[in-house]
């Protein structure tokens, strides 16, 4: 299962802290060769087991004519199943910062759900390019909502934003909708 360059490298090291017993070093090199081969036999033990890599859904959505928007996320768990859904009215704001609130609000979630390891799929290209760090961010309020996402993704071990095309969020659009239709009623 694990790979034959580590493997070997497993192999040296066990070699090597079974020198440092039988030769003439102290004790404490002895120990702290065998420190580095627990230390080492644990990290690769760790990138042997894969992550268990979640999905999110995020929209946003504004209705300028009414002056309002909305927000919602969906997560799958790594065999595709729906762990959750949920939408939020935003008030008046505009269309990317409705898009950087679902992104927040699917962040929050996750971490709630002890997820580590998740791939944030939207819609919105300027706001994935944004937090792929490929476009600069000028607008002070927004700057202000990619600062948090990026606090948010320090309790993350792995996470990864893609753009798709709407027609691949319809559940996340629908839930906006949703929200916006219920705000108006």
């Amino acid at each position: 299962m694990l790979k034959d360059w580590v493997w070997r490298f497993l192999v040296r090291i066990v070699f090597l802290s079974s020198w440092c017993v039988f030769s003439v070093l102290s004790l404490e090199s002895v120990f702290s060769s065998l420190f580095l081969l627990i230390l080492v036999l644990l990290l690769i033990l760790q990138m042997s087991v894969p992550l268990q890599t979640y999905i999110g859904f995020t929209d946003g959505a504004c209705r300028n004519t009414q002056n309002i928007s909305s927000a919602a996320w969906v997560i799958y768990s790594p065999s595709d199943e729906l762990v959750s859904m949920h939408g939020v009215s935003l008030g008046q704001t505009m269309n990317n910062i409705a898009e950087y609130s679902a992104v927040i609000e699917l962040l929050s979630e996750s971490i709630s759900f002890g997820i580590r390891s998740l791939i944030v799929k939207l819609d919105s290209e300027l706001v994935v390019l944004q937090l792929n760090r490929v476009y600069a961010i000028i607008n002070p309020v927004l700057l202000r909502l990619f600062l948090r996402v990026r606090l948010l993704e320090c309790e993350f071990d792995y996470i990864e934003y893609q753009h798709i095309p709407r027609s691949l969020n319809t559940l996340a659009d629908s839930i906006a909708s949703r929200m916006l239709n219920r705000h108006l009623q």
